[in-house]
């Protein structure tokens, strides 16, 4: 900015933010390149499986089926009251009935109702319950095999809800825009800024993952795809998607230059071409490449060292790997024969058993707990081995 300003060079450019202040130094041309600030947070970790079994349906689904199940008994109880028999005509027995039917449960043959309304009733139930067990089950099956993953921070009421801390650099004038506002979930997060040092200080803080850093959205972009991703693509940040502050980026020269008018125009085909978002996706593209094939090569020399290997984390989705599936396969019938006619010595027996590329370490214990006995088992797979 000094040199440009003295005019010791024709043409500069470094992210330079048009503003007024700059604009009576020195000259800049229109924008080729709009950018915002953005909060960068952690990534949130996937909910736990157990909770999996709510996942298939919204909460005003799992709603309606309460509502159905404590309204339907005393509707079936009513038209009970057409049947031959008692049984319908008490409560319990007709929630039990309605709720056998939401189970896809069969009846014994003398519970099938005979008169017209009942009938009319318990069909439309039973459709209504083949199509939500259809729907839940498949939903179900999809959740268990791929973890749902939390919601993620994209608004500033989001962020003020999240527990997280945020902030901002000690310098730049950054917590102004917000500080300055009249909307007041602006001067709430204004109130709560907490100051970091440099940018480096700020990701810091939010990798360990109860904390929210603003800055340039394209360059915290620029920086996850270059330093922040791993080889599968992967990254621990988010980005979120409410951004705010727009800022105009241009070209800077020499107060008055001859060459600002040329440049104006050269600058409009390029943007009107979509050149500049083009060439910015380009970037992001070959910066992520670059750094997941450093981490590749690096776990490659780790992996071709004999002594260096490590034990996977297993859950549904590995199914998915054929040649651990069969490992698995051949593995696990040969455990559960030598659990139930071999018994360990004290201490307990490691045996390691090699298959289709992988090593399972099984490890069985006998004892007694309580006064009672029991036999356990536990597993390890180490690839390559």
């Amino acid at each position: 900015m000094g040199e440009t300003m003295r005019g010791e060079t024709d043409i500069s450019f470094a992210n330079y933010f048009i503003t007024a202040d700059r604009l009576r130094i020195i000259d800049m041309t229109r924008p080729y390149y709009i950018d915002y600030t953005c909060f960068i947070t952690p990534k949130p970790q996937p909910l736990p499986q157990y909770s999996a079994v709510a996942w298939p349906f919204t909460g005003m689904v799992w709603a309606v089926v309460l509502i159905t199940l404590l309204i339907i008994p005393p509707v079936v109880l009513l038209t009970g009251l057409l049947e031959p028999g008692v049984w319908f005509q008490q409560i319990n027995n007709a929630e039990f009935y309605v709720v056998g039917i939401f189970l896809n449960r069969a009846h014994p043959i003398y519970l099938v109702p005979t008169s017209s309304g009942l009938r009319v009733l318990v069909i439309t139930n039973w459709i209504a319950a083949m199509v939500l067990a259809v729907a839940y089950k498949s939903s179900l099956i999809a959740f268990l095999t791929v973890p749902l993953q939390a919601s993620p921070v994209n608004t500033l009421e989001e962020l003020l809800s999240s527990g997280l801390d945020w902030g901002v650099r000690d310098r730049g004038g950054w917590d102004e825009w917000f500080s300055n506002s009249l909307d007041p979930t602006s001067r709430k997060i204004a109130e709560g800024f907490q100051y970091v040092e440099g940018i480096e200080g700020g990701l810091a803080r939010v990798l360990e993952g109860n904390f929210a850093f603003m800055n340039s959205g394209t360059f915290l972009r620029y920086l996850i795809a270059s330093s922040y991703t791993d080889e599968f693509g992967e990254t621990k940040l988010h980005i979120a998607k409410q951004c705010f502050v727009p800022f105009r980026i241009g070209l800077g020269m020499p107060l008055f230059s001859i060459y600002t008018a040329r440049f104006n125009d050269v600058v409009a085909k390029v943007v009107e071409a979509g050149l500049v978002s083009q060439w910015f996706k380009d970037l992001l593209s070959t910066a992520e490449r670059k750094q997941r094939n450093n981490l590749k090569k690096n776990i490659t020399e780790i992996e071709s060292e004999p002594h260096l290997k490590k034990t996977m984390n297993l859950g549904l989705y590995h199914v998915q790997d054929k040649p651990l599936s069969r490992a698995w396969l051949s593995a696990v019938p040969d455990t559960l024969w030598w659990t139930m006619t071999v018994r360990s010595p004290p201490g307990g027996l490691l045996i390691d058993y090699s298959q289709a590329g992988y090593t399972f370490n099984f490890l069985w214990l006998e004892g007694t707990n309580l006064g009672r006995p029991y036999r356990s088992v536990v597993a390890a797979v180490i690839p390559g081995s």
